[in-house]
């Protein structure tokens, strides 16, 4: 991402230095306008592929994960597996995937999560975050 304006307001002068602070960008002036870009090392991107058992069918896990995923800004999938358990690719901010592995060891309620498991892989084709059909 790649964003011009003019630096002048004190608006935007407070606004940048936040992020500058928070290392969410990098600002190359020139002819008193700034170029701002965000950092690669801001918020690293994080994509594990997650196997949940226990009693997770039926209590509406897809669904709660589904809702949590998408307040989280988390891309990716979730879906029943045929032998009881779930199958998931989060991908996001780490900061955020970490905190969603966090709360599917609880999950939902009525649901008894007895293991996660969880490890690196390709980020998921665009974005967004659905429910797929059971797999085999």
């Amino acid at each position: 991402m790649c964003t011009h304006f003019h630096p002048s307001t004190r608006k935007n002068e407070e606004y940048m230095k936040h992020l500058k602070e928070h290392q969410y960008l990098h600002t190359f002036k020139r002819d008193g306008i700034v170029a701002v870009v965000r950092s690669p090392h801001a918020h690293p991107i994080e994509s594990v592929h997650v196997r949940i058992t226990g009693k997770v069918q039926n209590v509406r896990y897809l669904t709660w994960a589904t809702e949590h995923a998408k307040l989280m800004s988390i891309d990716g999938w979730i879906r029943n597996v045929k032998d009881g358990s779930l199958e998931a690719v989060f991908s996001g901010k780490s900061v955020s995937v970490d905190k969603m592995l966090d709360i599917c060891k609880t999950g939902p309620s009525y649901a008894q999560v007895k293991q996660i498991e969880a490890e690196a892989c390709d980020p998921p084709r665009g974005t967004g975050f659905h429910i797929l059909s059971t797999h085999e």
